[in-house]
């Protein structure tokens, strides 16, 4: 008797035990349920494209987020597989799929492809992992980010900008602090200079002060003249009005315009008017770019020089080029002409004074107008400025 009450207490402890063991698997397998559902439910409601692969390329499992971003439905994306989904061609893909193999995770940037051929920049991760049956899988999320790239390089650009326009703002004031100082101090001590011979009655001398004052006057002009355009065409304060304008007219006016300033060195310039030549631009920024271009000239020609100036048409532009016989420059200051960050004022052969700004300018208004505009020299051997403008189209 005391054998069988020691057998049935041994199983009744064997009975609570089981019963035990199969309470904590009922809760694990609830728990398992639990974990299910609450992945399903990320899975499925989750903002970022979710995507069960297998290592050929197969798509087990998409989410609906992966079908509204694909545009897609489940079905066409199972049977169209990854290629449908990736830009195959791209090489980071191969370097993608090669380091999952190894590693087992990969993360970064690939180009996907929506329906109707639409690409996009998707954020990624793919991981590998082994199912229940023992199978290989990737899990992998993918996230457009297209726009944040976008808005990225946006950013980027504006930053560069504003680090370019600091950079000229800084070379402007040096150049108002520096250039603009120089005429008028020159006009302070060539007045009183003058003063003092006419109270002397030094009619000669007085008379040489008053020619000096007028070439300092004009450096003076000149250089607030091109810091006023220059400030407006940066600022987008500058108008622009392109319509037909007669080259040779235009021309003309602004050689008679600065006939004082190359008359008083001797200088002769040469023009021959070609009938019929119309460009289609800006008329005060012309006249701009040439009282820039022919003062420059004048400024770095030996009294006694000469400058050519030619407008000469072809089927699309006009090419108008200011060439002198005067100093030239180097190869080093030819390469650096239109660079705001390496311009500096150069004395004339009559020590003229200058900016720099002028040709930048020049620059400015021709990129404006649609042309270009480049400088051939040779040191010692004078300089070739040419710019192109739209030929005018009578259609």
């Amino acid at each position: 008797m005391s054998d069988f009450n020691q057998h049935y207490k041994e199983l009744e402890e064997e009975v609570i035990h089981l019963k035990n063991e199969l309470e904590a698997c009922k809760k694990r397998e609830q728990e398992v349920r639990d974990q299910e559902t609450i992945f399903r439910l990320f899975y499925e409601n989750s903002s970022d494209a979710l995507l069960i692969t297998s290592p050929d390329g197969g798509i087990h499992s998409v989410n609906q987020a992966g079908c509204d971003l694909f545009g897609w439905t489940k079905e066409e994306i199972y049977k169209g597989g990854r290629d449908l989904l990736v830009d195959s061609s791209q090489e980071s893909l191969k370097k993608a799929l090669q380091k999952r193999k190894e590693e087992g995770y990969v993360e970064g940037e690939l180009i996907f492809v929506k329906k109707g051929g639409i690409k996009f920049i998707g954020e990624y991760t793919s991981n590998v992992f082994t199912n229940s049956e023992g199978l290989k899988r990737t899990s992998m999320i993918i996230r457009d980010v297209t726009k944040r790239i976008e808005a990225e390089r946006i950013i980027k650009e504006s930053e560069k900008k504003l680090c370019e326009l600091n950079n000229t703002k800084d070379k402007l004031f040096s150049i108002i602090a520096h250039d603009i100082r120089g005429p008028f101090n020159n006009l302070k001590s060539l007045s009183e200079l003058m003063l003092k011979q006419l109270r002397n009655n030094e009619i000669a001398k007085a008379k040489e002060y008053a020619t000096l004052i007028s070439s300092s006057t004009r450096s003076g002009i000149i250089l607030l003249e091109n810091l006023l355009n220059w400030s407006q065409s940066q600022t987008g304060q500058l108008s622009f009005d392109p319509k037909k304008i007669d080259i040779n007219e235009v021309m003309l006016n602004v050689i008679e315009l600065k006939k004082s300033l190359w008359h008083s060195k001797e200088i002769s310039i040469d023009f021959s008017p070609k009938d019929g030549i119309s460009a289609h631009a800006d008329e005060n920024m012309l006249r701009l770019i040439l009282r820039n271009l022919i003062s420059n000239a004048v400024k770095f020609t030996h009294r006694g020089g000469n400058i050519t100036i030619n407008a000469t048409p072809n089927e699309h532009f006009i090419k108008v080029s200011v060439s002198d016989n005067g100093v030239g420059m180097s190869k080093d200051k030819l390469e650096s002409l239109f660079d705001i960050s390496k311009i500096n004022s150069t004395a004339g052969t009559d020590k003229e004074k200058g900016s720099g700004l002028g040709l930048l300018i020049c620059k400015e208004f021709v990129d404006r107008n649609g042309g270009e505009i480049w400088a051939e020299s040779t040191e010692g051997n004078g300089t070739e400025f040419s710019f192109t403008l739209p030929m005018y189209n009578h259609d």
